[in-house]
């Protein structure tokens, strides 16, 4: 999977939630479990994006937290759709639906890789790769520990 085919996923579906999760499970690197358990409350708004906090399920309370800019769009319209309450997680399905309903986009848009919510995190540790990111940068950004205060 690459940017191509993220792009064309994102563009394919109509559904508000379905666009922000496929460009947040791409852009943040996170594990399914991570991105269906961030809530509202973890988003701080900046003017170059959303700083969200992912709480990293291999790290107990631990956080990952970093900024969002492409994500960011899609979440704000997410928001405009279901006007939640900040304890409300932003995503409200489950693994499962999430895998097959990316396949039921994957198969419109006639992608016939194997699509998972993990594949996400794997595209983008390769796309880092491919920009030149060093090691360390990739695993701090897809694994990075930050104990919130």
């Amino acid at each position: 999977m690459d940017t191509a085919d993220i792009t064309a996923m994102i563009e394919a579906t109509e559904s508000p939630m379905y666009k922000a999760l496929i460009s947040f499970l791409f852009e943040s690197g996170a594990r399914i479990t991570e991105a269906l358990n961030v809530t509202f409350k973890d988003i701080q708004e900046t003017d170059q994006g959303m700083i969200i906090s992912i709480p990293v399920t291999k790290a107990g309370d631990k956080y990952r937290r970093s900024i969002y800019p492409i994500s960011s769009g899609y979440i704000r319209n997410l928001i405009a759709y279901t006007n939640p309450g900040s304890n409300d997680r932003i995503f409200l399905i489950t693994p499962g639906h999430v895998n097959h309903t990316l396949k039921k986009i994957c198969k419109k848009i006639g992608i016939e890789k194997p699509i998972t919510c993990h594949k996400f995190r794997h595209a983008q540790a390769t796309d880092m790769v491919v920009r030149g990111y060093q090691e360390s940068i990739i695993r701090k950004n897809l694994d990075g520990l930050q104990v919130l205060e």
